[in-house]
């Protein structure tokens, strides 16, 4: 008895051990593949915006700092550098913010072609696409007239420097201008050396000259020969921005910096917290009263009386 089961156990166990070396596959134990995993988009808690500027310009920093105060997101700040395009747009590829703020046409023009990108712009005078929100680059066309006939009550004619690109928009405010009693008209240029030489043809009753911020006309040299034109015909000149009435236009409507960040930073949040749903949020009721600059010194040289415009102004620069 004891024979037949130490027999009984030796075969129990060297059994299965001579099959598995006979038939090493049939006795492997199945095992059942597991089910594909859903794959689960990574949301960010925080979104992220990344700021692009131009280095170096003091308005751009002012702006950032107002935005960067008050949207709701994390923020990276990217410098705009033309020759860096391509490298930037497979950075932006890469890191998936979900907003860009472009301050500055170079900015703007960097990415605005990028179609899976959500921007909000600033400073942004040409090529701006229906799907883009930003803050208005120039002045209300009825403060504009307005300013104009604060400083000449008897204005009557005002010419509008731009391009191809920037006077449609300007000409939709002729009929608004017609309304107040005034002639608007469009001095028509592709350069900057075609600008001056469209300037030079000025018809003989223009009495104000409009420069809208057109990067593609007002070089430096276009706005110093404007700047020459307005003493040698008397013209009221106004400047695209505060910066020009410091080197000589009698007065310019521009925003403030702080006001523009703090705009532009109310069309982000709304972005990045209802999506693509901004048809609700108008940019232009938004907007603050933009600043008036006034040259005094220049103002003197024309024999303009200015009281009216010094109640206005924001800023007086002798």
């Amino acid at each position: 008895m004891r024979h037949q089961g130490g027999q009984r156990r030796f075969l129990a166990i060297a059994l299965p051990i001579a099959l598995s070396i006979a038939f090493p596959v049939s006795f492997v134990p199945a095992v059942a593949a597991a089910p594909p995993q859903p794959t689960v988009a990574v949301r960010r808690i925080t979104p992220l915006v990344v700021i692009l500027r131009r280095p170096g310009l003091r308005t751009y920093e002012e702006v950032t700092e107002e935005f960067m105060g008050r949207v709701r997101a994390a923020v990276r700040i990217v410098p705009a550098r033309r020759r860096g395009r391509d490298s930037l747009l497979t950075w932006l590829n890469e890191t998936k913010p979900d907003l860009v703020f472009a301050v500055g046409q170079t900015a703007y023009d960097l990415v605005s072609a990028a179609p899976t990108l959500q921007i909000v712009h600033a400073f942004v005078y040409q090529r701006q696409r229906s799907s883009h929100h930003g803050v208005p680059a120039t002045p209300p066309p009825d403060q504009v007239f307005e300013t104009f006939r604060l400083a000449n009550p008897k204005l009557r004619h005002v010419a509008v420097l731009c391009s191809d690109e920037t006077c449609p928009a300007a000409l939709q405010s002729a009929p608004l201008a017609q309304r107040l009693g005034l002639r608007l008209t469009a001095i028509r240029a592709t350069s900057a050396t075609d600008a001056v030489s469209a300037l030079r043809k000025l018809p003989g009753d223009v009495d104000g000259l409009w420069l809208v911020g057109d990067l593609s006309l007002l070089t430096p040299q276009v706005f110093q020969f404007a700047v020459g034109a307005q003493f040698r015909r008397r013209l009221l000149l106004m400047g695209a921005t505060c910066q020009h009435v410091a080197q000589g236009a009698l007065f310019a409507l521009d925003d403030d910096p702080r006001h523009v960040g703090q705009h532009a930073a109310a069309i982000a949040n709304h972005l990045l917290s209802d999506g693509n749903a901004a048809t609700a949020f108008d940019p232009v009721q938004r907007r603050h009263a933009p600043r008036l600059c006034v040259n005094r010194t220049t103002a003197e040289h024309l024999g303009v009386d200015i009281s009216s415009l010094r109640s206005r102004a924001t800023e007086l620069i002798e």
